[in-house]
Order: C-alpha cells, then structure tokens, then sequence
C-alpha cells in the first residue's frame, strides 16, 4: 500500500453516495441465468444453509478464532448481523472476545475507558466515540463511517447489561499511530516502516493476545476476527497471491492456529481494477451473477453455509481481480464459508456521523492533511469545503440515514449471464447442465420469473 492511495475509502465513500442519489429511475443490471446451471446451487442451500448466527456459532464449537471477511468499509447493514451475533446469548457466554481491523492499538486505552465507565448517557456515549474514531490512523479524516460508530454505541449499552464477566471485550488491531505532535517526515516514516508489514502488525497483535486469553482463568477463550476482504483471505500458501498481498492478517493467523481458526466470507461484489491503480476499481458480480441467483430463487433469505463439498467451494475464486487472474484459486481454498446476509440491492452506506465534523474538527483534519501533501491535500480539502456544520444541516443528515450502495439486480432465464470485466482465460467454465431446458424466449414470449421455475430447477434432487 502507497500514499497515494490514503483516502481511498473516503473516495469510495463519496462516489458511492454521489452514484446512489439524484437518478430520476433506480439502475438495474439483469441477470441472465441457465436453470440448470444455478440447480445445484440451490440444492445445495435447501440441503445445507444454516442461519448465519447460527452457522458461525456452530463454528465455534470447533474452532478457537473465527475471522469474518467485511465487506466495503462503509456498508451498514454487516454491522446488524455483526451485532446480532455478538448479542446473542450463547456468543457472549461462550466467546465473548471481538478483533477488529478498525483502531489503533494507540486508542485501545480510550476504548477500554469508554466500556469500563458505567452509567453514561446517549449523547456522552456519541461524543466519546467520535473521539475515538477521529483518532483513527492513516486518514487525516479518521473513521467517519456511521456503521462502526453505531456498533461502538450499541455494544456500550449492551454490555452495560451484562454482568462484568459476560461483557464483550473488543480489541483493536491497526498499526500503532498518534496524530498529536507528528510531523510530515514522521507520517512519511510511518508510511515507509509500518504500512508494508500492516497485515502482520495485526495478526501479531492477536495472536499476543488471544494467547493471553488462552492462559487466562477466562472461561471464554476464542475469539470473533473481523478484517475487511483481502486482509481476511486465506492464500494457502499460494506463492503469487502471498507476493500480491505480502501475506494476509488472516494467513498469519492460520499459520499459527493452522486447526482451531476458521474465515468466512460475507455476500458482496467482486473488486476489479481497471488499470494497476485503485483508484480505478470497478465491481461485477461474482460469478457473474450465478450465486446471486441462486439466493434470489430462495427468497433472499438469510443463509450461511461450509464451501468444503460444495458447488459454491469448487468455483474458481473470483473475488479479487488478482486472484482471479494469478492466483488460480478456488473459493474453498480462501475461506471456510460464507454469510448471505441482505441481497446487493439492499447493501446501504452511510458516513455523515451527526456532529462528527464541527469546525474545530475540520480545521485539525487540515493539519492532518498537511503531512500529507500533495493531491491528497487538495482532495481533503475540497472534500472538507462541503460538509456543513450548521444544527439544521446535521439534522438533515441524521434524517437522510444510509444511502444505497449497489443498484437493484433483476434475474431472468437466459442464454448467457451478465459478462464481468475479466479475460475470458481468467473465468472457470460453467457447471455443465444435467438435462435440456428452454432458456430462451420466442419473439414476444414472456420469461418466467424465479418463482415460477423452483421446481423446474430444483428437481428432486434433495
């Protein structure tokens, strides 16, 4: 990771927000499928597919660490299920211990402070969590996603009702950093000696500690492991995906606990680059829109699943351009499983934090930014000319809530799938058919909907 890239998420952030808002008619992208080719998929879920809750705390049960791959950094709806996972009463009395990739380790202090504290009202509890998010390492700007900040609120209450020793301990992971008191050639340093070895400062960090719970008198000894996409792939060993990605926090991990840690992958698009830049990167449908469909005969509804013997598993991993191309890797050989939680037209971003940029705030975020330098500089800069601090305007914001991250997927039977930006040596061939079915219209024949060819695509086969 290079400077240049600093406020990728924030560029992410705004570009999706921008794409999501003033269209006169909601963007749909539809889903050409074959029946026969999506059947076993969905056979597959009708035999297999526990609730996500569930399925993760069935992991448990068999694995001491289990590291969850998050989607885009600003998407909300993760951090419900995220929530509800960590609120349910089995996860607090038997695992009760959360790593995040958000926050330094510098703010870990602070965090502990916040949970220790008791009896602290609703806008006490806000304001300590801004402060702990503007704090954040790498982005002048710190963390301003409301997923997180909502999370921090509701996890303060939560354990606010449980007695001392079933509460949540959470832990950052991110590099050590403070902004206070630092100069250019000291973020330049940082950038220099710290960022190349980011994923293995975090997996050090847990494994540090999670050892210590393991040696502790804690009758809670695993651990809930959240990093954002690549930082929880698996590369097994892979030369060509270790050399793209200088070993992921989560490979690390799996060295060190090769046969007590598990990853899972939640549903979300793939990332592609255009160009060798990311700032380039566009997002297609993983297997070109296969798996979607598979979701959207059942119902969309919540399910989670092992990739090992299943169709899912044997498909070539295409979740990151990289890997696609180089790595020649299947799903099954990245993650353990996978969470389908809210289809990608339900996906919502949201990261206007009611009061998170006063004017003071915005004038440190300049400072910040002064380390910097460069085009990066002017963007914070531009980007901070446009968020208003004004009481009325804030209201509004908090009252807008989340925006839409990806637009509306419709599916419909035909002869080909929605075509990724990918070479066409980079894609796996389909599943081959088990019999004939129509999967064309006539001139001005109507195509069936999803509903209607359940059983047509189903079969009997479960």
């Amino acid at each position: 990771m290079s400077k240049p890239f600093v406020i990728l998420p924030l560029a992410i952030t705004l570009l999706a927000a921008a794409g999501s808002m003033g269209a006169d008619r909601e963007p749909i992208t539809t889903v050409l499928y074959d029946p026969n080719e999506v059947q076993p998929y969905v056979s597959y879920l009708k035999a297999h597919a526990k609730q996500p809750v569930e399925y993760v705390l069935k992991l448990f049960e068999s694995h001491d660490l289990v590291i969850l791959a998050e989607r885009t950094h600003s998407e909300t709806t993760q951090w419900d299920f995220i929530y509800e996972l960590t609120a349910a009463p089995r996860f607090t009395e038997q695992v009760g211990h959360v790593f995040t990739e958000y926050g330094s380790v510098s703010q870990q202090q602070s965090l502990e402070q916040l949970m220790t504290t008791g009896d602290l009202g609703e806008e006490e509890v806000g304001r300590r969590v801004i402060t702990i998010l503007r704090n954040f390492p790498t982005h002048p700007h710190g963390w301003h996603n409301n997923n997180f900040f909502d999370y921090l609120k509701k996890l303060y209450e939560l354990n606010q009702s449980l007695a001392v020793d079933e509460r949540i301990k959470l832990y950052f992971c991110d590099v050590p950093w403070q902004w206070e008191g630092k100069t250019k050639e000291d973020y330049d340093l940082f950038w220099k000696t710290q960022m190349p070895k980011r994923d293995q400062i975090m997996a050090n960090h847990i494994v540090s500690k999670f050892r210590e719970i393991l040696a502790s008198d804690s009758k809670r000894k695993k651990a809930l492991v959240i990093m954002n996409t690549r930082h929880a792939f698996r590369t097994g060993g892979n030369s060509i995906a270790d050399y793209l990605f200088g070993n992921s926090t989560a490979e690390c991990l799996f060295r060190v606990f090769p046969k007590t840690a598990a990853n899972v992958m939640l549903n979300m698009k793939a990332a592609y680059f255009k160009g060798v830049s990311e700032r380039s990167m566009t997002h297609v449908l993983i297997q070109d829109g296969k798996w979607d469909a598979a979701f959207w005969i059942l119902g969309n509804s919540p399910s989670a699943f092992d990739f090992e013997d299943s169709p899912f598993g044997k498909d070539r991993f295409d979740l990151h351009s990289a890997f696609a191309r180089f790595g020649g890797l299947k799903y099954e050989d990245v993650f353990t499983g996978m969470i389908f939680y809210q289809p990608l037209g339900s996906h919502l971003v949201a990261s206007d934090i009611p009061g998170y940029y006063d004017e003071e705030f915005k004038q440190t975020v300049l400072r910040r930014a002064q380390l910097v330098g460069g085009e990066d500089h002017d963007r914070i800069a531009r980007f901070l000319q446009g968020v208003e601090t004004d009481s009325d305007v804030r209201k509004k914001r908090e009252e807008r809530t989340a925006r839409r991250l990806w637009h509306r997927l419709e599916f419909k039977i035909g002869s080909r799938p929605v075509k990724p930006n990918i070479r066409l040596s980079d894609k796996q061939a389909p599943v081959e058919s088990s019999r004939p079915v129509k999967v064309d219209a006539a001139a001005g024949e109507r195509l069936p909907s999803g509903k209607e060819i359940i059983d047509l695509s189903t079969g009997d086969a479960d």
